[in-house]
């Protein structure tokens, strides 16, 4: 026996009260050894910038990352990342609105049109 989660991804930052309840169903299902497939703590790592930071404490090489909030949050994250840098959304799979900035023109432009939330991702 076992158990097909089949849910959103990000579902924790998406979807709070499922992820909770998809949570408490894994906990009981564990509690009595069902085997779990794509568990719910498995949706919720999606966001750019926190799996660069997950991968960056394991020791993983990877682009550094700098979630942006606002349009506040540009300048220093392109002070942080130097350019050129990717900007792109920080909680979607889609490639939809992905730029690469190398000059600080194009920082500012972005400041009017990206789509939030998203990331700035230093370019290797």
């Amino acid at each position: 026996m076992a158990i097909l989660f089949y849910l959103c991804d990000p579902l924790r930052e998406n979807y709070p009260a499922c992820y909770s309840e998809a949570v408490a169903i894994a906990r009981a299902a564990r509690e009595q050894g069902i085997k779990l497939l794509n568990p719910p703590e498995n949706l919720s790592n999606s966001i750019k910038s926190l799996q660069a930071e997950l991968w960056q404490r394991a020791g993983i090489p990877c682009a550094s990352a700098r979630a942006v909030h606002s349009a506040a949050d540009l300048e220093p994250a392109m002070a942080a990342l130097g350019l050129p840098m990717i900007l792109r959304s920080d909680d979607q799979h889609v490639q939809v609105d992905v730029r690469l900035c190398t000059r600080i023109k194009h920082v500012d432009e972005a400041k009017h049109t990206l789509t939030l939330p998203a990331v700035a991702l230093q370019l290797i």
